[in-house]
């Protein structure tokens, strides 16, 4: 794991349902956007055919004067498959656990 060259992206139940809708082709590409006041990231997964797969990238800015980096890494269908899974699992996972604040109280 290298902080200097990795980058985390924590995702919600609706960007993981958006790359599900991709997987199952109800959506050609997803786009989205994560803003903090540290830094952006921007997650794209696109259906990519005539390489018989997906691609996924995830961009970060850190700051006005930095510099973009960039990770791509591109998904076959089977990988798709089990990244389907993984999101499906998560959301059923989010759903399933309580919402607890900051003072420790359960919604």
């Amino acid at each position: 794991w290298d902080d200097e060259t990795s980058i985390n992206v924590k995702m919600n139940i609706e960007d993981l349902a958006a790359i599900v809708s991709v997987i199952e082709n109800f959506n050609p590409d997803v786009s989205l956007f994560h803003q903090t006041e540290n830094d952006n990231k921007i997650i794209e997964f696109k259906h990519v055919p005539d390489r018989k797969g997906f691609s996924l990238s995830v961009s970060q800015k850190a700051g006005k004067e930095a510099q973009p980096r960039s990770v791509f890494l591109g998904v076959s269908y089977t990988e798709a498959q089990i990244l389907k899974v993984f999101c499906a699992e998560a959301i059923a996972e989010s759903l399933r656990t309580p919402k607890v604040d900051n003072a420790g109280k359960q919604d």
